[in-house]
């Protein structure tokens, strides 16, 4: 099994013909993905309207889903920062939950896989962790919550309680357990401590799941290093440091346009000895 992991979207508004995920859904069918797994900041419930008083629709999701359709392909996404928490609590409680990976239908071929969701593919276990803290609300100039921000953005210890111990192979996350290599200092004291807050969530739920792989988004970003998280729990235990390393893998944007995506087979994504 194949599938297309891309990252931060944005609700990309460029026309049908010429737009964003319009590419990577068509290169992920050319490649024989099933799936485009997309690692957050999607752009979800930024532009919605009602039909026939069922749960609001957001229009960039059925463009999105119509592609996909068209291509033969599913989206599951990951949410980030720049996505509509209340909407996708909403969906959480009244969408349905479809097929054998029990994700959230958000539209007839795009997906939502919850913070701490579970699944397998191809003998291969999965889990996701959305949320991150958006730099650019800091000092209330670029964001209006409610509008372009919810407050529900950055992953919790709930959402670490859900994610749970059992061991995973690949984790999926919106944001980096560290910041990536060369990125510029962040724009404010509370960005940088908000940030960490949330990276520190991210490396403990690698220090508790201890994937071989974690797949993200969030800082446009493409690279792909080794990484390691001290295990406090294991190191306490055992009575010296005990360490878990995991290959991170960090995924651009679509203002980028390289290094935003990647297909893959999922199992060589974890290998077995």
């Amino acid at each position: 099994m194949r599938c297309m992991v891309a990252g931060d979207w944005h609700g990309d508004q460029r026309s049908a013909a010429s737009g964003h995920p319009e590419r990577v859904i068509a290169e992920a069918a050319a490649d024989g993905c099933g799936w485009v797994v997309q690692l957050g900041d999607f752009g979800f419930g930024f532009d919605v309207g009602d039909r026939d008083g069922s749960l609001p629709v957001c229009t960039f999701t059925q463009r999105v889903s119509e592609a996909a359709g068209d291509a033969g392909v599913k989206v599951v996404v990951v949410d980030g920062n720049h996505d509509n928490h209340d909407l996708l609590a909403r969906y959480r409680v009244s969408a349905p939950t479809v097929g054998p990976e029990r994700f959230v239908r958000l539209d007839r071929h795009v997906f939502w896989a919850p913070r701490g969701h579970r699944w397998e593919w191809a003998g291969v276990r999965f889990a996701a962790l959305g949320g991150a803290y958006s730099p650019d609300r800091a000092d209330g100039r670029y964001r209006t919550e409610g509008v372009d921000w919810w407050p529900g953005e950055m992953t919790s210890v709930a959402d670490l309680d859900a994610l749970g111990d059992e061991p995973v192979d690949v984790l999926f996350t919106h944001d980096a357990p560290e910041l990536p290599p060369g990125l510029s200092p962040l724009p404010s004291a509370v960005a940088t401590i908000e940030t960490a807050t949330n990276q520190a969530r991210v490396a403990e739920a690698v220090a508790r799941t201890r994937p071989a792989v974690l797949m993200h988004g969030h800082w446009h970003v493409g690279y792909d290093k080794d990484w390691g998280v001290l295990d406090a729990a294991a190191s306490e235990a055992a009575g010296e440091a005990v360490w878990v390393g995991v290959r991170v893998v960090g995924l651009a944007s679509n203002a980028e346009g390289v290094g935003d995506r990647v297909a893959v087979t999922v199992t060589d994504l974890a290998p077995r000895s």
